[in-house]
């Protein structure tokens, strides 16, 4: 009987290693190249519609975590409406085809804070490689911010890539799911030779 309970106390601590290890916002996931402080580039300089309003959009964009960006030093005045975080993987900031990466809207700032934002369930830092501000209401670009350079097609070039994908060879954005597929298969293993 005690040797049931020890594999099941060693199992127990090696699916709390692997939960441990396969976090998504573990700053190992964080893809090599990323550019620290990442100056927001705006793309609108007048509120949508209204040539008389000027639009004052600066900042810094940067990583908290594996599942956190900061923009900091952030001003955006005025609020063009419904603005949100968006994200695309591509080799120039004039790919179309971005999604939304944080549920939280972006709002007004007047250059003296840092914003954070979370990065929706399922989404980490290797989704994407280009960080936009987009108007859902006006259907407008904001402004943008390069994170890091994707690796060229010859595959010389390791940025985009994240520490653990390199190590386990399982890509970071499923990392986590692989790490609690195993686990699962190793317990049911465990679990059946026990009650064997």
């Amino acid at each position: 009987m005690n040797a049931m309970w020890t594999i099941a106390a060693i199992v127990l601590a090696l699916q709390a290693a692997v939960l441990v290890a396969a976090d998504p916002c573990a700053p190992t996931l964080i893809p090599s190249g990323f550019q620290r402080n990442s100056p927001l580039t705006p793309v609108i300089v007048q509120y949508p519609g209204q040539p008389q309003v000027d639009s004052q959009i600066s900042g810094f964009v940067d990583y908290v975590d594996g599942c956190n960006l900061v923009i900091r030093n952030f001003t955006y005045l005025p609020d063009v409406g419904s603005t949100k975080l968006y994200g695309v993987k591509a080799k120039s900031e004039n790919e179309t085809n971005a999604w939304p990466v944080s549920s939280a809207f972006v709002t007004t700032a007047d250059g003296h804070r840092d914003i954070t934002f979370k990065l929706d369930k399922g989404k980490n830092l290797n989704d994407f490689n280009y960080v936009k501000l987009f108007s859902e209401q006006q259907k407008v670009l904001v402004a943008f911010a390069k994170l890091y350079d994707l690796p060229d097609a010859a595959g010389s070039s390791s940025s985009g890539s994240s520490t653990a994908g390199k190590n386990s060879g399982v890509p970071a954005a499923g990392a986590h799911a692989w790490a609690s597929a195993s686990m699962a298969a190793l317990v049911t293993l465990v679990a059946a030779a026990l009650f064997a």
